[in-house]
């Protein structure tokens, strides 16, 4: 059996309430409810649309949608997820028989108190670091700043939505079930977090670098999956994931690509190498950066 590292000691707490009905099979069901509250309204808003606008129309509204270019589908995009975060939490009361509060962690003020020391200190080193990315001349206007503010009070909630439902269901529920079963980091940091990764390979848009992309979303999945058997909680790893996505949401977007909301947008090739392998790069650098500022904001 393996060891519990001292520094995951919070993690036995976390995963407590996972324990009585951790058989593995009830992740199948489980998985199952997820996708269906998650792709129900999304399937049943574009039957509405292609029966009312007609298929060509609707085909249109959906790719643009997914393209994200645009303030208002932006928006749609970040709100969609509040299915999955629904779905989420109905399938650990459904199919295990346990509180959606137990998702967070054992401790609400815990859990806002991690997520408040981490946000602050990556908030700021990620104005920063879009501050000093200003000065690039493939950057380009994006919204206006008074477009900004107006979408902001939109955006902010769309963009926890979006994270926290990601982080219910990979640090969450995945993460919880799979430690509840398995002792070792190896399948309750590693298996959630290879998923989570796959969910961002997008051969069609980044074409070459696309491995490169999934391996930084791997690496992000055990950066956070960390952050959570520390603290206990989700708290630490949805401010980790809020900010970044915050800061390539609404800061700086790539050109094309989910910037809808941004203020401004980097005109790069994302298929080629050059220029996008050095702004991948420097993500990878961030990434290690960012994770270090909360483990030390997490010690005050």
């Amino acid at each position: 059996m393996a060891r519990t590292y001292p520094a995951y000691r919070p993690h036995e707490g976390y995963i407590a309430a996972a324990r009585p009905r951790a058989q593995l099979w009830r992740l199948v069901p489980g998985a199952l409810v997820i996708i269906f509250f998650y792709l129900t309204p999304v399937v049943g808003a574009s039957v509405y649309f292609a029966l009312t606008l007609g298929p060509d129309l609707a085909q249109a509204m959906q790719a643009r949608v997914v393209a994200g270019t645009l303030p208002g589908p932006m928006l749609i995009v970040l709100y969609s997820f509040a299915g999955l975060a629904l779905g989420t939490m109905a399938a650990v009361r459904l199919v295990h028989r346990r509180g959606a509060g137990s998702l967070f962690g054992p401790s609400p003020r815990a859990t806002v108190r991690n997520f408040l020391a981490v946000l602050l200190p990556l908030a700021a080193l990620n104005l920063l670091a879009a501050a000093q990315a200003l000065g690039d001349s493939n950057l380009k206007p994006g919204l206006t700043f008074i477009d900004f503010l107006g979408y902001l009070p939109f955006a902010l909630p769309g963009i926890l939505i979006q994270t926290g439902a990601e982080e219910l269901v990979f640090r969450g529920y995945l993460q919880q079930q799979l430690a509840a079963r398995f002792r070792t980091p190896l399948i309750w940091m590693g298996i959630p977090s290879a998923l989570f990764a796959a969910g961002h390979y997008l051969p069609d848009a980044f074409g070459r670098n696309a491995l490169a992309i999934v391996l930084w979303a791997f690496l992000f999945g055990c950066l956070a999956a960390d952050l959570t058997a520390r603290t206990g909680n989700i708290g630490a790893a949805l401010a980790l994931h809020a900010t970044n996505n915050a800061s390539a949401m609404l800061i700086i977007g790539l050109d094309g690509n989910l910037d809808g909301l941004a203020l401004w947008t980097a005109d790069v090739d994302m298929t080629a190498s050059g220029a996008f392998s050095l702004l991948l790069a420097t993500d990878f650098l961030m990434l290690l950066s960012v994770w270090l500022v909360a483990r030390i904001a997490l010690r005050r």
